[in-house]
């Protein structure tokens, strides 16, 4: 018991205001009660009052980029996506997490995350979690995206990530040979292909007229890949 000392009262019907300084309690769980005395000694207690200590922040991370055709689960800080996709993470803290949330591009607006699952590990709580990214009223260029863990004290950790958003088909066209043009000996074959981005490759295949080529481009089945480097 800590003697917070003697107090003095109000008129009738007497009550008193008090307050107290708790030093040097560490981190933790803790209960505390309050007993007063009146003139005569005669004492009363109040009802245990617990409270939790958390001095530590949250801690967050985005750990992977998913999108319909991959999942980056490294190096994908400014990475490419095309469409909608979504963010996946995990957020710890000692004494539990209250709120994950995303910002887009700065909006000032937090979303809540899905909360894939919780685990507990002593008094470390780890949540994984996932959000989905709307891309159809984003324009194309970077997408900021900010990661926000608060605990049940309101410390907040941030994690942030920027991506590259292209929606536009690029634009392929043929310089030689013509259309409809005979040649002969080694056939020399030309053309442009341009993107508001980058061309990270380009492909030509050989088929008979009339033919079609197969759906999956690859060297495998039978696409050439032009041997240069785009920008």
């Amino acid at each position: 018991w800590t003697n917070i000392g003697w107090l003095t009262p109000s008129p009738a019907p007497y009550s008193v205001n008090w307050e107290h300084i708790l030093s040097d309690v560490a981190e933790g769980s803790h209960t505390f009660e309050i007993q007063g005395d009146d003139i005569n000694g005669n004492p009363i207690a109040s009802q245990p009052v617990s409270f939790l200590i958390d001095n530590g922040a949250p801690t967050v991370q985005i750990t992977a980029v998913v999108t319909d055709s991959q999942t980056l689960s490294s190096n994908f800080q400014g990475a490419y996506v095309n469409g909608p996709f979504k963010i996946q993470g995990n957020s710890t803290d000692g004494f539990g997490i209250d709120t994950v949330e995303i910002e887009v591009n700065q909006s000032g607006t937090f979303l809540p995350v899905t909360e894939i699952s919780t685990t507990n590990s002593g008094s470390v709580e780890t949540m994984t979690w996932e959000f989905d990214v709307d891309t159809t009223s984003l324009s194309d260029g970077t997408i900021s995206l900010r990661a926000r863990s608060l605990d049940h004290t309101g410390k907040a950790a941030n994690s942030d990530l920027e991506l590259l958003l292209d929606t536009a088909i690029p634009v392929v066209e043929y310089i030689l040979p013509a259309a409809s043009e005979t040649v002969n000996g080694t056939l020399l074959v030309s053309g442009t292909a341009s993107d508001a981005n980058k061309i990270s490759s380009v492909y030509i295949y050989v088929t008979d007229e009339g033919a079609e080529p197969p759906i999956s481009v690859t060297e495998a089945d039978g696409w050439i890949l032009l041997g240069q480097l785009y920008s």
